[in-house]
């Protein structure tokens, strides 16, 4: 005797649920039975349920809830911590080319090349084996200031081990980013040997130089770096210099503009300021010229092969 329980089931109705978006088991509390009851009838009538993708949009996705949040934020801590972002380009470790057919860098990423070179184009001005945050020379990665990979300024390229890196890319610890900056002042004199008014006669100024900082807010300093800390650098780097001197013996035109790429190199190069946004340089209170990071990275982007090597 055969007692499976048979159950009215057309097709009329599954089409207009699957239209209304009613899941597999909400089809089957209205009949009462199983939702592979469902399934199977709708296997028969070669009608499509609707897939996670259709249930999980907009407010119904599980990401959006925060027990999944601290979930998925805790599970990419842990790896991390444990190393599986060692070689982190655009994925996870593995996803270096040959091991990830999918995802082509000479067709998906035009600068893949250069940025496999990241850490050997920073090791020629700085120091990269040791984290600038805490010190450790374990497991050193480096990191994008901007979060811009196309970004090889080495004032955006900055050593940290994985701890420290991973606090600035943890969604439960990022801050905002945040200009921050100082103004200095210097008095020099100078002539300008290829201008043709009276400025190509020895003069002085009283300068004026505004140094901006962009950078995310350090989630263990709550800062986006010490006043005190950038005081220093300028002071020693540029100011030291150039105050109550003769900048023509410094730089061989020095125009307020050369004045500034000078200033530039020597806080990227030198100081090695991370973070560095912009700077202004004023030669009277009325006169200003402004150097910003994308103005120098779209020179460097021009001849990229050029300067990889270089």
């Amino acid at each position: 005797m055969n007692n499976k329980k048979m159950f009215n089931i057309s097709k009329t109705n599954l089409q207009k649920w699957i239209k209304e978006g009613l899941k597999a088991q909400e089809m089957a509390d209205k009949i009462g039975c199983s939702k592979w009851t469902i399934m199977k009838k709708c296997k028969e009538l070669n009608l499509t349920l609707n897939g996670a993708d259709f249930h999980n949009k907009g407010d119904n996705n599980p990401a959006k809830r925060p027990e999944v949040r601290e979930k998925i934020s805790q599970s990419v801590k842990n790896r991390w911590d444990e190393g599986t972002y060692i070689k982190r380009i655009n994925g996870i470790k593995g996803m270096l080319g040959e091991k990830a057919p999918r995802w082509k860098p000479e067709i998906h990423e035009p600068l893949y090349l250069a940025k496999n070179k990241y850490r050997d184009f920073l090791s020629q001005y700085e120091d990269v084996d040791s984290c600038r945050r805490c010190g450790s020379k374990n497991k050193i990665n480096i990191h994008h200031i901007d979060e811009n990979h196309d970004n090889f300024l080495p004032s955006n390229l900055e050593p940290l081990c994985v701890g420290c890196h991973s606090s600035f890319h943890y969604s439960l610890q990022k801050r905002p980013f945040l200009l921050i900056g100082k103004i200095f002042s210097f008095a020099a004199a100078h002539h300008l040997p290829n201008y043709n008014g009276p400025c190509s006669r020895w003069h002085g100024h009283e300068w004026s130089l505004e140094i901006i900082i962009r950078k995310r807010v350090d989630p263990k300093t709550e800062m986006v770096m010490d006043f005190s800390q950038l005081k220093q650098l300028v002071e020693n780097h540029i100011i030291s210099i150039l105050d109550h001197h003769s900048l023509n013996d410094i730089i061989k035109n020095p125009t307020a503009e050369n004045i500034m790429l000078w200033i530039w190199e020597k806080l990227v190069f030198d100081a090695h300021l991370k973070g560095l946004h912009k700077i202004r340089l004023w030669e009277t209170p009325n006169s200003v010229a402004e150097l910003n990071q994308e103005d120098m990275l779209s020179v460097l982007k021009s001849n990229i092969e050029y300067y990889w090597k270089k």
